[in-house]
């Protein structure tokens, strides 16, 4: 079912017309200027076909108010053509939108409708819809059009919309195409389900819970009645055991400490005594050591006052000798250079002057002789320059020659290079057209594979379709090679040959009236093989000569695979219909088979395979396909041998790739040859007449260099002889001036011989006073140290004194303390005895009844405690915890009523319990089902994407790009809590595969352009189109190539015809090569003329020629 015309009135601008859209593989073209109408026609295409996204006050002209009446109609007619996929409806069948409004109103009516007929210009109304959603579902259940799912419309502007929407979006697109949005919602009617039942679960365990609780006080409130008198009878009972025990124990301890006490004073008198007698000793020794001391201070100042003065005393004498030693040294160098000056200092002074004078002259003459050097030089640098430019260029140029008579010596002429050059272009012509017509034959020969691979069985391709269609209605069907198997006793190899007329055969069972038969014998119905043949390939004469037949059973007998998935009765009629068809025994190598029975095609009355034919009574047919085709060992041969062929077909091509590639490479090194040549040609003359003029011209600049040379050898000469001159002048009179210097240098040392005779005498006479100082101090450290000597001696006898009576008064003051400890400790021992025995009997006085009572019930049983528990320690802890025992019964509160409400409220907690185990179960049941809705809808995720992302691959890889799909999984936690669907593409090779992000609008120049954005998504689109088995009967794409250029628009546009297998309506404002329009067999123009009224135009649709619409102008 295919578009073939298409009718508009009242349509915006357009005049009512009639557009042929062409038969079933003509491919559509409209192209038209910037808002001449194009995309109206897409639009009211929609509307036709009950589009909820067209809007309707969009279709009506500007020129026409809302409240003005409107009358506009669109409808497709559609041919529905006999055969297979014919729906179930009339041949032509056109579906019809209307809209009407009355004046003064803006309410509107809009009427879909269907009609049908047998031939066109004889069409029937069908049926009228009552609304747009009964026409669409009536339209997408019977004839496979919904558009406003599997993308049969693609509006201006939505042609780069994979690429450029979020990845959320994108997958929220193929949910919806492909009802994983409807799993979604079961899954979240589960999910919401499940947290009511959360919540119901959660407020009952709530409400069991504070049950709990409060059943737990009052059993609470139960144990502590129950253990109150418990506590308290353990209480006394240990109270009254370790009191007697302590009491023991504090009357055996007060004895002890009296005995202690009295020992104690007896030792305190002793140590008195010595210690007094200790203190009157050193009391002495303090006496003398004051003695001493005084001695050694009066001698230690004394000390110190002669040493201050014999320290400044030898500091002067050692001045004064430093002194001395510089003056003599001083007069002792001047003394010396005298002895060597032989002329007075008058003439000196003389001779410096004329040395100064004759200096000054030669100074002059040295300059003079600088300034013509430095000339020179300069003059010379400049020739020296000159000379180097020229000899690199004349060195250039030789090279160069050099170069160029050599390539010229190897080179062959010009006109045999461009003949060698032509030759070789037309043989990589030749190449590259064979290697494009094997990388088709491989293409062929993998689509062939892949078939077999999914097939898995001895399928042919054509078998297959019939098949899939049939199978689609509910008819069983099986192919001829799926039903049988050669018999062991015949060659595989002949009985195939033989068979070829049959095995493009398929049976049928019970096969519908509208479902038509494409060639014979292509479809055998089983339930009505009475009916005889239908038509046949070629008419002739039957052969008339007789031979020996055999029937075609005793050559072929159905599979166990056959027998499995086949019914009985189906089988029964196969072999029926086999039974009429008898084998020629020549062909089939059986000629003297016994069995065999003699006769010919006219006396045998059904069918024969005869010389590779198919005979019968109404002619001949001939072989459909002679590939393998019976039994498993046909899938297979047929599997070997495609692989077989692909492995030479690819054999072939590296070959041929490979003398391509040395054919490439000879002719980039002979155009290069050719460029060489014309070089040399060009240039070789030229380069020898530069280099006559450029030895010339070296020639000149080397005489001038000489000349130059000698004259700055001449001045050098000069210039040396006035510097040595200088020389000695100067060395002169650094000689005089020295011999000046030292007649000044005597003149200012007579001074300081005067001081050295004046140090002398100073020096003689503190040396005296320094020896007289020595002598006393010597003795005043003899005195020092015998006073210090006897200090020492005094020290340690007071320091064994004071130790002594240190220790006796530690040891008395320690007695002391220990008979005050102990009269303490006595005096605690007692007030504690008494306290212990006051609260003893108080206890008794306050428990004297519940004492009573134990005594009186038997449960008074007093505590035994063991011999290593009776310790102080131990009893004052048992002591503590029976009063604590006491004091916690006590404080105790107890409700004497806590048994019975304990036993009252049990009731209602189990109540409580059941009722939350309840919910619980229902809770978890509702888990368990939302889990598996979840499960479901990842399921179906999974599947889903697993399948786009394979063929989206796939494409890529047709359009030499690279690209896979990424499902990210949803974060429940995040702010993503769906899937999403993130795009990564390489469009360069070597390229790292990278995510598409949509285009922000604020950020430009990253990610990839504009037309590989709409490219990637024409692939997407097309990945998730031919994933849908109900595909609509056609496409339009309205602006399908605008961002594309020509090569990819070649590329995409046959991907989308091979793939889609559809009919396709292409919309587009631009001017296209001629390439792409040879894919096309129907051109529409779009024209807004002018129209009647003024600032009106008229749009007009023009049915053109392939050159009419290169001629167009589409573009402003």
């Amino acid at each position: 079912m295919y578009p073939v015309k298409l009718k508009i009135y009242g349509i915006r601008d357009f005049i009512p017309t009639e557009i042929d859209l062409g038969g079933e593989k003509d491919h559509v073209l409209i192209g038209g200027k910037n808002g001449s109408g194009k995309s109206t026609l897409v639009y009211a295409t929609s509307f036709a076909l009950v589009s909820g996204r067209v809007s309707i006050d969009g279709l009506r002209s500007k020129l026409i108010k809302r409240n003005e009446h409107w009358h506009a109609r669109v409808s497709v007619l559609f041919h529905n053509p006999p055969g297979p996929a014919r729906k179930d409806a009339p041949e032509y069948v056109e579906l019809s939108a209307e809209v009407r409004s009355r004046t003064g109103t803006e309410s509107r009516q809009v009427i879909y409708s269907m009609a049908g007929g047998e031939a066109e210009d004889r069409l029937e109304p069908i049926r009228r819809f009552q609304s747009r959603q009964e026409a669409w579902e009536y339209y997408k259940r019977v004839f496979d059009i919904d558009a406003e799912g599997y993308f049969m419309f693609w509006y201006q502007g939505s042609i780069t919309e994979f690429a450029n929407i979020s990845d959320a979006a994108r997958f929220e697109r193929v949910a919806q195409m492909f009802g994983i949005d409807r799993i979604k919602e079961e899954w979240e009617e589960a999910r919401r389900a499940m947290e009511e039942a959360e919540d119901d679960f959660n407020k009952a365990r709530n409400f069991a819970l504070i049950q709990q609780q409060r059943l737990r006080h009052y059993e609470k409130n139960k144990n502590e009645l129950e253990s109150r008198d418990r506590l308290r009878a353990e209480g006394l009972l240990l109270y009254d055991a370790c009191y007697g025990e302590i009491k023991k124990i504090l009357e055996k301890e007060l004895q002890d400490l009296n005995k202690k006490i009295y020992d104690i004073e007896g030792s305190l008198k002793d140590q008195t005594a010595k210690y007094e007698e200790v203190s009157r000793n050193l009391r002495d020794l303090e006496r003398e050591l004051a003695g001493q001391q005084v001695l050694l201070k009066n001698a230690q100042d004394e000390f110190a006052s002669l040493s201050g003065e014999h320290t400044a005393l030898r500091r002067k004498i050692e001045q004064s000798e430093q002194e001395k030693q510089q003056l003599e040294i001083r007069v002792k160098d001047v003394r010396n250079k005298l002895k060597y000056i032989r002329r007075s200092k008058e003439e000196l002074q003389e001779e410096k002057g004329r040395l100064k004078a004759d200096l000054q002259h030669l100074q002059s003459q040295i300059d003079e002789a600088r300034e013509q050097l430095e000339k020179l030089e300069i003059e010379k640098e400049a020739v020296n320059r000159d000379i180097g430019r020229v000899d690199d260029r004349l060195c250039r140029v030789n090279e160069k020659i050099e170069e160029y008579r050599e390539l010229d010596s190897k080179l062959a002429p010009l006109a045999s290079l461009s003949a060698e050059e032509a030759r070789l272009k037309s043989r990589k012509e030749q190449d590259t057209l064979k290697i494009i017509i094997l990388e088709d034959e491989i293409q062929s020969l993998k689509a062939k594979q892949a078939f077999l691979e999914s097939r898995k069985s001895p399928v042919l391709i054509k078998q297959a379709e019939i098949m899939d269609r049939l199978r689609a209605k509910g008819v069983t069907c099986a192919a001829f090679g799926e039903l049988f198997r050669v018999k062991d006793t015949n060659s595989f190899d002949i009985v195939e040959e033989m068979l070829s007329p049959l095995k493009h055969t398929v049976f049928a069972w019970h096969l519908p009236d509208d479902v038509a038969v494409e060639a014979p014998f292509y479809v055998v119905d089983l339930s009505r093989i009475e009916k005889g043949p239908g038509g046949f390939v070629q008419n002739g004469e039957a052969p008339g000569e007789a031979g020996s037949f055999l029937p075609l059973m005793e050559f072929l007998e159905f599979s166990e695979k056959a027998k499995e998935s086949c019914s009985g009765e189906f089988l029964e009629k196969v072999r029926r219909w086999t039974s009429g068809i008898a084998v020629d025994t020549a062909a089939a190598g059986k000629k003297d088979d016994a069995r065999a029975k003699p006769g010919s095609l006219e006396f045998l009355g059904g069918l024969v395979l005869h010389k590779s034919m198919l005979w019968d009574r109404f002619g001949v047919r001939g072989p459909y396909d002679r590939s393998p085709a019976i039994g498993e060992e046909a899938y297979r041969k047929a599997r070997e041998e495609v692989e077989k062929a692909i492995l030479e077909k690819i054999g072939e091509l590296k070959e041929l790739k490979r003398l391509e590639k040395m054919c490439e490479d000879a002719l980039i090194g002979l155009q290069q040859n050719i460029a060489k040549r014309r070089e040399v040609d060009q240039n070789l003359p030229l380069l020898l007449e530069e280099r006559g003029k450029l030895s010339n011209e070296l020639t000149f600049m080397e005489n001038r260099l000489k000349e130059k040379s000698q004259a700055i050898e001449e001045l050098r000469k000069v210039d040396e002889d006035l510097k040595k001159q200088v020389t000695i002048k100067e060395n002169m009179l650094k000689q005089v001036e020295g011999e000046l210097s030292v007649y000044a240098e005597y003149d200012r040392e007579y001074a300081s011989i005067k001081r050295i005779e004046e140090l002398e005498a100073f020096i003689a006479e503190s040396q005296a006073q320094k020896s007289a100082l020595d002598l006393r101090l010597k003795a005043l450290q003899d005195a020092m140290e015998d006073a210090r000597r006897n200090i020492r001696q005094i020290d340690g006898s007071r320091n064994e004194a004071a130790s002594s009576m240190d220790f006796l008064e530690k040891r008395m003051n320690a007695l002391e303390e220990e008979k005050k400890r102990l009269q303490d400790k006595k005096n605690t021992v007692e007030i504690e005895m008494e306290e212990r025995e006051k609260e003893y009997l108080q206890i008794r006085a306050q428990y004297h009844q519940v004492i009573e009572d134990l005594k009186s019930t038997g449960r008074w049983l007093p505590v035994k405690l063991e011999e290593k528990e009776k310790n102080r320690f131990n009893l004052d802890r048992k002591l503590n915890e029976a009063k604590d025992k006491l004091e916690e019964a006590r404080l105790r509160v107890v409700d004497e009523d806590a048994r019975q409400k304990y036993e009252d409220y049990l009731a209602e907690y189990n109540m409580a319990k059941k009722e939350m185990d309840e919910s619980e179960l229902r809770f978890n049941a509702l888990k368990r089902k939302e889990e598996q809705k979840r499960a479901e809808y990842d399921k179906a995720v999974y599947y889903r994407w697993q399948r786009t992302n394979q063929r989206f691959s796939d494409f890529m890889q047709r359009l030499h790009m690279v690209g896979n799909i990424v499902s990210v999984p949803p974060d429940e936690e995040g702010k993503n809590r769906g899937y999403r669907w993130e795009l990564h593409v390489a469009t360069k090779a070597g390229h790292r595969p990278e995510k598409i992000f949509p285009e922000s609008g604020r950020i430009v120049g990253e990610g990839i352009s504009g037309g590989e954005r709409a490219a990637v998504s024409l692939v997407f689109a097309l990945a998730l189109l031919s994933d849908i088995e109900d595909r609509p009967p056609f496409y339009v794409l309205d602006e399908f190539d605008s961002a594309l250029d020509e090569e990819r628009k070649h590329e995409i546009f046959d991907l989308y015809r091979e793939v889609l297998d559809r009919k396709l309506i292409i919309v587009s404002p631009k001017v296209h090569g001629d390439q792409y329009l040879n894919r096309f067999s129907k051109f529409l123009c779009v024209v807004a003329n002018p129209g009647v009224l003024p600032n009106q135009t008229v749009s007009e649709v023009y049915e053109v020629t392939r050159e009419g619409y290169k001629e167009a102008e589409l573009e402003e």
